[in-house]
């Protein structure tokens, strides 16, 4: 069998790390022919297992995982193999990378079990655990091929196996490979332009902030993690300093850049506290089983919303407001300074931060039960849940909260709520982004920019994907956007079916397999190409997370050797 993997990024690197650990245990066994096996990586960069988001070139030492470093590792049910690489390695990585040394020493950064490091650190982990699965392939006698800087720009699926088209960037040349089975783990993308003034990411780092002109105002779109990222590049030229007291307070230079992070709900992230002991009682995979049962097989928002409830009440003995969770009163600073200090100190008998005990424990879930929401459900999630649900699920550093409030009392960051009726348009023959929303006290504002940076992240429609190989796939129908068929719940001339597009590259949950419309729209699932990570993110709530990725690279690595071994 020929197999090739399209990116080597954390979901790729999952993938063939444990494809490596699989075929060691076959070989073993004497279950499995290594020789037989041919496994092939392309990679569009030079470096093999960082990625987009973990790569030194993307980001600088003070970008953090937001993760704990406990819940970010690539082998499957293993999830604390980083945290161990990291501990048996640190003194080796203060050593070779002086850089990240005052960040792997700080004691800031790790609180209890939880450990923050810069991004970097991780796609040094990724690159060890790249090299370290083509190892164990050619111990075992498969043979393996790597192709970096190599691009991959069209495919099809033909009788014989699927035909690759690749461009070697170094060269120019275009040549076809032909594979037995296919796996799509492509990564992010965003938007191309040439426009000096418009960002469509903040990403390279070291890019953005040698564009933007030091004293210049920009609004950031976004106001999650990549926005405090952001803010954290483009106020890099002044100091942060711990006072006696131990407040952190940001000194700027002599024209610091100013920043407004805008976003519909003006809401940051929440701040990471200590995890406890509590344990659900009703938010377990026994009840939402028993719910999928009486619902049908679906699961509704109001299940989860009743089970959370349920478990929240216990955790603290009162009923949780949820308008109170999701819209907390006052200004940013202050929402803010109030989620720093619960993280600090927490609200449970030691120290813990109880409502991020008792989700923490949901999320292993949140891929099955995501999943198993009804069509209506699943749309009405996305529309309305998907980032008060982010702002909770991802929550920030304690650190970067400090970072984050030190600019803001020194007014260099401001957030802005723009609410749902703003307007944005260019002005002064495009040279600046006006901004005109209406403000919590009614009276309506305009705000004018130099810059306009797009900090929302990742966008969930593959169909907004640049690259050729994405183009070609979504125009032959090799690959296309999950649709869901909704039944309106309204009355009269409306009420009927209806679907809803995911954005999600549409594949098979139970063998990631790509899946399509054939003739006469029936379902077809593809017996030679799989997809995995960000492409899918439409379809799968946290398929770009490496927990995810790695949950699903041991699928398709199950699926991959049962075909195998049955093709013998």
């Amino acid at each position: 069998m020929d197999f090739t993997i399209i990116g080597a990024g954390a979901s790729g690197t999952a993938a063939l790390y444990e494809l490596s650990r699989a075929v060691e245990r076959g070989a073993e066994k004497e279950d499995l022919a290594p020789p037989s096996l041919r496994v092939r990586v392309v990679e569009r960069q030079e470096a093999l297992g960082p990625g987009f988001p973990h790569s030194d070139r993307t980001a600088r030492p003070f970008h953090l995982i937001n993760m704990c470093a406990r819940d970010m590792g690539v082998a499957a049910n293993h999830p604390e193999d980083f945290q161990e690489w990291l501990d048996a390695g640190r003194d080796h990585l203060t050593r070779r990378f002086a850089e990240y040394r005052p960040y792997l020493e700080s004691t800031a950064l790790r609180d209890g079990p939880c450990t923050y490091v810069p991004r970097g650190v991780m796609g040094e982990y990724l690159k060890d655990r790249f090299q370290e699965a083509v190892k164990t392939l050619r111990r075992c006698g498969t043979r393996v091929e790597i192709f970096a800087r190599c691009e991959v720009e069209d495919l099809r699926e033909e009788r014989e196996g699927v035909s690759l088209t690749v461009r070697d960037a170094r060269t120019g040349k275009v040549e076809t490979q032909l594979t037995d089975r296919v796996l799509l783990a492509t990564g992010h993308w965003f938007e191309e332009t040439e426009d000096g003034r418009f960002f469509p990411s903040p990403w390279p780092s070291e890019a953005l902030e040698r564009a933007v002109a030091p004293g210049e105002r920009v609004a950031v779109i976004g106001s999650s993690l990549s926005a405090v990222d952001t803010a954290l590049t483009l106020t890099a030229d002044g100091v942060f300093v711990r006072r006696d007291s131990g407040e952190l307070v940001y000194e700027p230079p002599a024209a610091p850049r100013t920043l407004a992070l805008c976003s519909r709900s003006g809401l940051m992230p929440r701040v990471r506290g200590r995890g406890g002991s509590f344990r659900n009682a009703h938010f377990t995979r026994e009840h939402l089983h028993k719910r999928r049962l009486t619902n049908g097989g679906f699961l509704a928002l109001r299940d989860l919303f009743e089970l959370l409830d349920a478990d929240l009440r216990r955790a603290y003995g009162r009923k949780i407001s949820w308008v109170e969770a999701v819209r907390p009163k006052g200004t940013p600073l202050e929402r803010l300074e109030r989620a720093a200090r619960d993280a600090r100190e927490g609200d449970g008998p030691n120290g813990e931060l109880l409502w991020q005990s008792v989700l923490h424990q949901t999320f292993p879930m949140a891929r099955e039960v995501y999943l198993s929401l009804s069509p209506e459900d699943r749309r009405a999630f996305d529309r309305d849940l998907a980032t008060p649900f982010f702002m909770f699920a991802s929550p920030m550093p304690l650190i970067n909260a400090e970072k984050m409030l030190a600019l803001m009392r020194a007014g260099v960051v401001e957030v802005v709520r723009l609410g749902s009726d703003y307007t944005l348009r260019r002005e002064d023959a495009g040279r600046a982004f006006m901004f005109t929303y209406t403000e919590a006290s009614g009276r309506r504002r305009r705000a004018r920019f130099d810059r306009l940076i797009d900090a929302r992240g990742q966008a969930r429609s593959f169909e907004t994907n640049p690259s050729p190989l994405a183009r070609n796939l979504l125009a032959s129908g090799t690959v296309q956007i999950e649709e869901l068929s909704l039944t309106r719940r309204s009355e009269g001339p409306k009420s009927g079916e209806d679907t809803y597009r995911t954005g999600g590259v549409w594949i098979d949950p139970g063998t990631q397999r790509v899946m399509r419309r054939g003739k006469g729209g029936r379902q077809e699932i593809s017996s030679r190409l799989y997809a995995v990570g960000v492409p899918t993110r439409g379809q799968i709530l946290d398929a770009s997370m490496v927990y995810s990725c790695t949950l699903a690279a041991e699928t398709i690595v199950r699926d991959l050797l049962r075909r195998w071994e049955r093709e013998g």
